[in-house]
């Protein structure tokens, strides 16, 4: 079996011998050589994931989103609509104060 264009299914996987589950991925239970490191590196890449890049918009608006952020969001929507001015002024500026410590706390 060709370790580069083939798979293997998990319950195969698990009846296998280790011997035989090693031969399968062409190796050895000493592990690589350099050589044949350098090679699969070099045929298939290193093995990590690609970075997922995040605008600067969507890592403030997390701050917004979560149970707890939606409750006090609530309590400020309740105080504006009862015509309560001056809690609901404080409630934004705590949920903005909150964010922004937050974000600059990631950076």
């Amino acid at each position: 079996m060709n370790p580069a264009n083939s798979t293997l299914d998990a319950k195969a996987v698990a009846a296998m011998s280790a011997d035989a589950l090693l031969q399968s991925l062409g190796s050895t239970a000493g592990g690589l050589t350099q050589a044949e490191a350098a090679q699969r590196l070099a045929q298939g890449g290193p093995n990590s994931l690609p970075e997922q890049h995040v605008s600067l918009l969507m890592r403030l608006l997390r701050y917004f989103w979560g149970p707890i952020p939606w409750m006090i969001e609530v309590a400020a929507l309740l105080s504006a609509l009862v015509r309560h001015w001056p809690d609901f002024i404080i409630i934004v500026l705590l949920l903005l104060f909150n964010a922004g410590i937050g974000f600059w706390q990631e950076f």
